[in-house]
C-alpha cells in the first residue's frame, strides 16, 4: 500500500467519523 493511498483512507475514514458526529448532535438537538 503506497503513502497516498494511506492518506485517502485516513482522510476518508476522518471525515466519515466527523459526518456521524454532526448526525449525533444534530439529533440531540431536535430532539
Amino acid at each position: 500500500m503506497d503513502v497516498n493511498t494511506l492518506k485517502l483512507k485516513l482522510t476518508v475514514s476522518t471525515l466519515t467519523a466527523y459526518h456521524c458526529f454532526i448526525q449525533i448532535q444534530c439529533a440531540g438537538y431536535r430532539a
